[in-house]
């Protein structure tokens, strides 16, 4: 894939969600918990047109944020987080039916983009002990 998006949310409400969730199976050490969803182009289509998918169908204003970047290009160091993080990104397997790929990919074309591959994911950032 040629393209990467990550969109954050800016609500702590599912943060405080998983810690719950975490402490309930015994994992008491979890002290923060960043949650990304994770979308791959398999084609560019141009600055212009992710931010117009980002705007359009991938990130609410109000509530998320969404980077992007160009897998193909050099890549930057991933994050500056001030302290020591797990990330586990997660995807279907290859055969999985990825409904949310599906549906994004019929959405580019309704607004206007070109058609191309898509694939779905999501990253934890996973801060404790």
């Amino acid at each position: 894939m040629t393209i990467r998006i990550e969109v954050t949310s800016k609500s702590q409400t599912t943060t405080a969600q998983l810690l719950r969730d975490a402490a309930a199976l015994g994992i008491a050490n979890l002290t923060g918990c960043r949650v990304a969803r994770l979308y791959f182009l398999a084609e560019d289509p141009g600055a212009e047109a992710i931010e117009r998918l980002c705007h359009l169908l991938l990130a609410d204003p109000v509530t998320d944020t969404a980077t992007w970047r160009n897998l193909a290009g050099p890549q930057s160091p991933v994050s500056s987080l001030q302290s020591p993080v797990s990330i586990i990104e997660v995807a279907p397997r290859p055969g999985v039916t990825d409904v949310p790929a599906r549906e994004l990919a019929r959405g580019m074309v309704e607004i206007g983009l070109p058609e191309c591959a898509v694939a779905t994911g999501a990253r934890y950032e996973l801060s404790g002990d």
